[in-house]
């Protein structure tokens, strides 16, 4: 149960990197920084997903 939590962790940092390449891409809002949150949030769950992981 908890290597299936980790991996939605880990899917859900993956999940937000790549909206935060989308945001960029094809906002009409672009330079704004909308995306840096996003991508900031991505590696975070990342981070959290592999630490529980590992540990």
């Amino acid at each position: 149960m908890v290597l299936l939590a980790c991996s939605v962790v880990i899917f859900s940092g993956a999940l937000c990197l790549g909206m935060g390449g989308l945001i960029e891409a094809i906002s009409p809002h672009r330079g704004l920084g909308y995306e840096d949150a996003v991508v900031t949030a991505g590696y975070a769950l990342l981070a959290m997903g592999g630490i529980s992981f590992w540990g």
